[in-house]
């Protein structure tokens, strides 16, 4: 989870620096909050147990929770991919020089995880503690404004 994060924020910060996102600044504090809030330890701990639980259920849901966890290494790998970026420097922005040669922008990455996300949100709805829904709800809405 910790990687899908950080890749995000990566993706969040190449959007706060396109010139067309003229509206983006006014939410830059409320973004990287919400960033710092989503990857505290204790809130990886409480996802990562929810997706624990919900694995033991049933075999239904562990071949669900599969699905995700491909979905979510599947985005770092893509975010990686994209930018250069390596398990080292993740959570350094990337340069804008690195979207402006690929097929896939910052937007599209943010679109993929925004619905990576819900499904996430969905599968855990009710092993999550209010606060931490709250949070990646918010988390949600970075990735709206981001995606403009």
């Amino acid at each position: 989870m910790d990687e899908f994060f950080k890749a995000t924020k990566g993706c969040v910060a190449v959007r706060l620096r396109e010139p067309a996102n003229k509206f983006l600044p006014e939410f830059k504090q409320m973004m990287y909050k919400t960033f710092d809030m989503i990857t505290q330890d204790d809130t990886i701990k409480i996802i990562n147990t929810a997706m624990e639980d919900f694995e033991k259920e049933d075999e239904k849901n562990k071949s669900i929770l599969s699905l995700i966890k491909l979905e979510l290494s599947s985005f770092v790998k893509g975010y990686r991919n994209t930018t250069g970026a390596t398990k080292d420097n993740l959570e350094d922005p990337p340069s804008m020089n690195a979207w402006v040669s690929k097929k896939v922008t910052a937007k599209d990455m943010l679109k993929a995880a925004k619905t990576i996300l819900e499904s996430l949100m969905d599968a855990l709805e009710d092993l999550l503690p209010k606060w931490v829904k709250a949070l990646l709800n918010t988390l949600k809405e970075v990735f709206g404004f981001a995606i403009g």
